[in-house]
């Protein structure tokens, strides 16, 4: 089955209080962008990879990414991710969704939801258990007045890359006016049943300057998608670093994983193809 992975490039960053896009921030030596790239080619399960910048930075992004397809990305996250699904053709058994600003994501997260696709699942996401005590509010009082206690044992923090039986996820953007923060919610709303597999700390999203400082203190310290780590999967001392509590998450997996994460990655993007 092939597969393709779409990378949303295309936001403006402002949360990151950056005078560029995020995807073409500096993260340890190389832009954010460089990094996703990199790592999706470490996880070895894609046959293409579609890059959706800004309409002004493709040519840049040709030039950062040169084994990858660049396209223009459109004014809302929704629209960039269909550019890519034209871009990514029809030969596409699955298609993966990937946020550029979740450059450390480990291969193993990558092998998790394509095995998932692949055994029929028409829509899989990663996802984390929920760490902090959930509380509902009424937002129109101040201080917030506490409503209810969520129940946070349902539920999971949703990551990349999302992914998706190719009919399924033309369907979940068929509504060209459907605007969502990821594609899985527009799957559930069309009616698609999505199912979430383990996702990792790594995975975390970088949107503020704090989510960069850790970023680029896990990528000087080493991660799987900048070098080693240590078997155990500490990637810094938690005593000296804000990446401290990535890392102690990931030292304790939240699931044990079942997916076949050790799966051949020795071939290059251009040429990894499967049966």
């Amino acid at each position: 089955m092939t597969v393709s992975v779409i990378v949303p490039a295309a936001g403006s960053g402002t949360r990151l209080g950056q005078s560029k896009p995020k995807a073409f921030v500096d993260l340890g030596g190389r832009t954010i962008l460089e990094a996703c790239v990199a790592g999706i080619v470490e996880a070895a399960v894609a046959d293409t990879v579609v890059v959706v910048v800004p309409a002004d930075l493709v040519d840049d992004a040709r030039r950062l990414v040169p084994a990858t397809t660049v396209v223009a990305g459109g004014a809302h996250r929704s629209e960039s991710v269909r550019a890519g699904i034209d871009a990514a053709g029809p030969d596409s058994d699955i298609l993966l969704v990937h946020d550029a600003a979740r450059p450390l994501t480990p291969p193993a997260v990558f092998t998790r939801v394509v095995d998932a696709v692949r055994a029929g699942h028409p829509a899989v996401v990663p996802g984390l258990p929920v760490a902090d005590t959930l509380k509902q509010v009424d937002p129109s009082t101040g201080p917030e007045r506490v409503v209810a206690t969520v129940d946070r044992d349902l539920l999971r923090a949703i990551q990349t890359p999302q992914g998706f039986a190719r009919d399924a996820l033309l369907r979940a953007h068929a509504d060209d006016t459907g605007l969502a923060t990821d594609d899985a919610g527009l799957a559930e709303r069309c009616g698609i049943e999505v199912h979430v597999v383990p996702g990792d700390p790594l995975a975390m999203k970088i949107t503020t300057p704090w989510d960069l400082r850790i970023a680029r203190d896990i990528v000087a310290e080493g991660s799987p998608s900048a070098g080693p780590v240590p078997s155990a999967g500490r990637v810094v001392d938690e005593r000296s670093s804000p990446a401290g509590r990535v890392a102690s998450e990931r030292s304790e997996p939240a699931y044990r994983d079942h997916s076949s994460a050790d799966r051949d990655r020795d071939h290059p993007l251009e040429h990894r193809r499967h049966p």
